[in-house]
């Protein structure tokens, strides 16, 4: 029987492990990842950064930001929100539920924080021509505002993948988003638990067919999900430490 490929993947939904597949063949791409979190904890990011990847993490909550900046030195971590304006918002809630739509809130908890479009986020922060291969948005509601915010006919990212679905009800969101995507050249590549997967058909039509549920990549790959390890901080640094220690021990 033929090896399965190891895969060490960071997000308990394998959103890291689809896009993976899809772009496996891309060496050192570019990513952006709008609501970012920290840099271990379900990230999206961590198994392409590993792998030569970098790129945006923004993420307006400083605790995640600075996690952020510490870990992940070759890519530009901005502590801001993204919308459709250029602004300060009150960001409601924190930790992984924080969103700028008030009804979302878990909580109290609010702070004001800048927000600048994708279009002025990347006008500053990439190399004219660059692809980005994928944009990853998780904003707990947000998501309308934040596509509103990038011009699409300047910059085109491959594969978008944004959370679909509301924070609290579980009802589907993206009826009042979607027509963004889709009116300029996307299609649906795939719809899998809480997220869809977009890709650009104008400029990378023959990605769609990369892309493989989860049921399908758990019996492709030999996964494991390392994506619940976590050392809160001040033990940040230790972080990476226990993941080497487990590839160690369970790929010697």
């Amino acid at each position: 029987m033929e090896k399965k490929e190891r895969i060490y993947t960071y997000n308990p939904s394998l959103i890291d492990l689809i896009l993976f597949h899809a772009l496996k063949d891309v060496k050192n791409g570019t990513y952006v990842d709008v609501g970012a979190n920290e840099p271990l904890l379900e990230s999206v990011t961590k198994l392409f950064y590993d792998r030569g990847w970098s790129g945006i993490n923004i993420e307006p909550q400083k605790y995640y930001c600075d996690l952020l900046q510490a870990d992940r030195l070759r890519d530009v971590n901005l502590c801001i929100g993204a919308g459709n304006c250029e602004s300060e918002l009150v960001l409601y809630g924190d930790l992984q539920w924080a969103t700028m739509e008030k009804d979302v809130a878990i909580n109290d908890v609010q702070t004001i924080v800048k927000v600048l479009p994708l279009t002025k986020i990347f006008d500053e922060n990439l190399q004219p021509g660059i692809d980005i291969h994928f944009c990853k948005i998780d904003v707990e509601g947000f998501e309308k505002q934040v596509l509103e915010g990038l011009d699409l006919k300047k910059y085109r990212p491959w594969i978008f993948a944004i959370e679909s679905v509301h924070p609290r009800t579980g009802k589907p969101t993206f009826a009042g988003w979607e027509h963004i995507l889709t009116d300029n050249g996307y299609v649906l590549a795939l719809s899998e638990s809480c997220d869809r997967y977009y890709v650009d058909n104008i400029n990378a039509p023959g990605l769609k067919d990369k892309f493989v549920s989860k049921t399908g990549l758990i019996e492709m790959y030999d996964v494991l999900n390392t994506g619940r390890i976590r050392a809160d901080h001040p033990w940040k640094g230790l972080k990476d430490f226990i993941v080497r220690v487990v590839m160690k021990i369970t790929d010697p």
